[in-house]
């Protein structure tokens, strides 16, 4: 059967007497001139009927269908910087502990509260607005680069990585920052990288790290790991100190907002310090010999 055969017949009708006027047009399936093929209103209907019924599915365009998942396949993972002195503890039963705790917060946050009560402080809504973008080059990709005061020394290209579990300190600034290798902790776990590779970091050390500026100006003590490796960035901060000062991100309009006792504090990121250390990895990476 081909489509012919699907397309009932016309029903006959008594001949117009507009019919033999020139129009310009004409209709083959009702052999009239007041119109064209496809702006009958009735053939249309029947089209829609039969593809409705299926009988027309051989002359449409279907999409192609994804491939079904392969189970056996295997599964890359993209790692972030995972590792070093966290919230979880270093033994297995602490780590375990800390996991649980996600199933259940209400029974662990109760008897979290009956360990240690912290006194609340509180502090104003924190809100972003159209106005702040004035500044920033749009359209932009570029990451959070910050200044940050670290031990009394103000820092410059610290990539702000909500990616990260640690905070980084990398060896050429933590020398700058003149602390006597031995406050260093040697003993240290290795940190997972971004390729799934072990870093072995020199030590770590804990640092006081302030943002903002008086009097809108927070600060709190972290762990650092101090790593070895030719970088574009001077120190990345971390989930862990993020977190302590309440720091709200906003990567579009490359601001950072974190409540203080005086107010709402804010950094501005520094696009100009970002698309340089994007530049430099650049070349770093295109300078390494071909493995």
């Amino acid at each position: 059967m081909n489509e012919h055969d699907q397309i009932p017949k016309p029903t006959n009708r008594k001949p117009n007497r507009q019919d033999n006027r020139d129009t310009g047009k004409f209709y083959r399936y009702h052999q009239q001139n007041s119109h064209n093929t496809e702006d009958c209103i009735s053939l249309r209907k029947i089209f829609e009927r039969l593809i409705r019924e299926g009988k027309l599915d051989q002359y449409l365009a279907r999409p192609p269908q994804a491939p079904a998942p392969n189970a056996n396949r295997q599964i890359n993972m993209i790692n972030t910087i995972s590792g070093g002195p966290t919230l979880a503890g270093p033994s297995n039963l602490s780590m375990k502990q800390y996991v649980r705790a996600a199933h259940c917060p209400q029974v662990f946050g109760i008897e979290e509260d009956r360990c240690r009560k912290l006194p609340k402080v509180g502090w104003e809504p924190i809100t972003f607005c159209e106005e702040e973008e004035e500044g920033i080059i749009y359209p932009h990709d570029d990451p959070m680069i910050i200044r940050a005061e670290i031990a009394d020394y103000d820092v410059g290209r610290v990539l702000s990585d909500t990616g990260s579990s640690v905070n980084v300190i990398f060896a050429d600034a933590f020398k700058g920052l003149g602390i006597a290798d031995s406050m260093v902790n040697r003993q240290i776990t290795p940190l997972l990288s971004f390729s799934g590779d072990l870093v072995q970091p020199v030590g770590s050390i804990s640092l006081p790290i302030a943002f903002g500026v008086a009097p809108r100006k927070t600060m709190t003590y972290d762990q650092f790991l101090i790593v070895d490796c030719p970088t574009a960035y001077n120190v990345i901060i971390g989930r862990t100190t993020l977190t302590r000062v309440k720091a709200h991100l906003s990567p579009h309009m490359l601001l950072m907002k974190f409540p203080t006792r005086n107010g709402t504090g804010a950094i501005r990121g520094d696009q100009l310090s970002a698309r340089t250390c994007y530049a430099t990895a650049l070349k770093s990476v295109a300078s390494k010999p071909p493995m």
